[in-house]
């Protein structure tokens, strides 16, 4: 029995400084991300994340956040469209939303496949053949973002969309932890 709790007790201290490193990893590469849409450089195009639509319709506060965002960075001119990516029921919210603040539906580029962030700038690499891009997301999850979209090849820079919506999240907490980690995982080995 102390055998097993010893090598329990390793593959905890093990884990633990797994997702530490990752989490180190992912925060220290994933940098240059601005609040301000007119501080961003120009990008073929920006990855607006999707998050989240109520049923029946209707963005989420995080979802409406990077809407909002993603409309005035084409309103200063920093990009000309938007990716929309997300669930094909969220990719169409999306869209809906986009076009009532008075956006072009030709500015709108759908991505029904991007159900997560990886798959998200995988698409916007691989599939859309974009070489740059503003990633569009709340400040907990820029990080993470950015070191996907560029471990893909991509030239990323990130506009952070906190602060557009009351009420929205601004603390991703222990999901964020994990998912950093299993983003570096996931990049390791190849996915």
């Amino acid at each position: 029995m102390p055998r097993l709790a010893a090598l329990l007790c390793c593959l905890v201290i093990a884990l633990t400084l797994a997702v530490g490193a990752a989490n180190v990893i992912v925060l220290r590469a994933g940098t240059g991300a601005a609040a301000d849409p007119s501080a961003v450089p120009r990008a073929d195009a920006a990855l607006v994340l999707g998050a989240g639509v109520w049923p029946g319709g209707g963005s989420t506060p995080a979802l409406r956040e990077r809407l909002l965002a993603g409309a005035e960075l084409m309103r200063a001119g920093r990009v000309p469209r938007l990716v929309l990516s997300g669930g094909p029921e969220e990719v169409a919210v999306m869209r809906a939303e986009l076009l009532d603040l008075g956006l072009s539906p030709q500015a709108l580029v759908s991505d029904p496949a991007g159900t997560s962030t990886l798959a998200s700038v995988q698409n916007a690499a691989a599939r859309l053949g974009l070489g740059s891009v503003t990633v569009v997301t709340q400040r907990f999850h820029i990080a993470r973002a950015l070191w996907l979209a560029r471990s893909r090849g991509l030239r990323a820079h990130g506009l952070v969309s906190d602060g557009r919506v009351p009420h929205a999240p601004r603390d991703g907490g222990a999901r964020e932890i994990l998912a950093r980690a299993k983003a570096v995982a996931s990049v390791a080995l190849g996915a």
